[in-house]
């Protein structure tokens, strides 16, 4: 940045960069879960050679969570965003009412 604006270039846009690499071949991860859908993120890290939070931050762009043991589409039902939209009015309701408790105590 600091570069930038010696080269008397004052936009605060990010200019278009190709950006690092990838380390991970996005289709042979893909082939890899389809192969067997309850492999750890670790395991697919040893298969495909990188760190394990490489692996972690692809499945999450390809849109992969892990659960019941296995990499799946991550996708809430209707249900599910109710069941959470409950759960925080919940939260925020319990915590509203502490701190009264806290400023009644003073």
């Amino acid at each position: 940045l600091v570069r930038r604006f010696r080269k008397d270039e004052f936009a605060l846009q990010e200019s278009f960069r190709s950006g690092r690499e990838s380390d991970v071949d996005n289709d042979r991860l893909r082939q890899l879960l389809e192969s067997d859908p309850q492999r750890t993120a670790r395991e697919l890290a040893q298969d495909l050679i990188v760190h394990y939070a490489t692996i972690t931050r692809h499945l999450h762009r390809l849109g992969k969570a892990h659960k019941l043991a296995q990499w799946v589409i991550h996708d809430l039902t209707e249900r599910d965003r109710q069941r959470r939209g409950g759960h925080s009015v919940a939260v925020i309701e319990a915590h509203r009412q502490l701190a009264e408790v806290h400023h009644h105590r003073r």
